[in-house]
């Protein structure tokens, strides 16, 4: 079985080293995206939603579809218009941090 508290406190650490990521650097993956797209995307909870879940599930589509009890198409679907927003694939792993990333930034 899971230990969920270890598990909850490993994730935390994740974005603490995360958020220490270089300023600058966060900056320039940031300026990949455009304000506009990021407001888009930010002001659409499912949209949130689904990023948040998807990361929760190791970017596992079966799984996050799960847990969200949402088709896997429709899953597809959301993550597909979300690279059509951001310009990132998400499936990726590289591209996915990428929008952790700046999503970690820009909620400081």
């Amino acid at each position: 079985m899971k230990d969920t508290n270890s598990s909850h406190q490993l994730i935390t650490k994740s974005e603490k080293i995360l958020t220490q990521t270089p300023v600058k650097l966060i900056k320039q993956y940031k300026s990949l995206i455009s304000e506009s797209a990021l407001s888009t995307l930010f002001k659409n909870q499912d949209m949130v939603d689904t990023i948040n879940s998807f990361y929760e599930n190791d970017l596992n589509i079966s799984q996050t579809s799960k847990k969200c009890f949402m088709h896997r198409n429709t899953l597809i679907y959301r993550l597909n218009k979300i690279e059509n927003i951001t310009g990132l694939n998400i499936k990726k792993f590289e591209q996915a941090l990428i929008l952790k990333l700046i999503i970690l930034y820009s909620n400081k």
